[in-house]
């Protein structure tokens, strides 16, 4: 059987995905805590001029390949910093800070 580095919970058969050896993840959350409270829900994307089909930038799919380990397909170049994710997040997160991480990282 393949490892994908989760752990199911014990007594259970659900995988708990915050027990992934994800160092990326990992080094983002440190700088952002306030990042694990994200619930994927979708709407930073909703409200994003540059989510298109041709842009290809979402951070609701860079937050969850950050948190999978997979690198982040967003552009991180295309974001026009227009703070209209953080505006509609219902957690009240600085949204726009996944992109300054991954400018900063010089990560794609």
């Amino acid at each position: 059987m393949k490892d994908f580095g989760f752990k199911p919970l014990s007594n259970s058969n659900v995988i708990d995905i915050s027990k992934a050896e994800n160092s990326q993840w990992r080094a983002f959350v440190d700088e952002f805590p306030e990042m694990k409270a994200c619930i994927s829900c979708g709407a930073c994307a909703a409200v994003c001029p540059q989510n298109t089909s041709l842009t290809k930038m979402s951070v609701r799919r860079t937050v969850v390949e950050l948190n999978r380990g997979i690198k982040p397909t967003s552009d991180k170049n295309n974001c026009l910093m227009c703070n209209r994710c953080s505006l509609v997040c219902p957690r009240g997160l600085n949204t726009r800070s996944i992109f300054f991480y991954l400018l900063r990282n010089n990560q794609k």
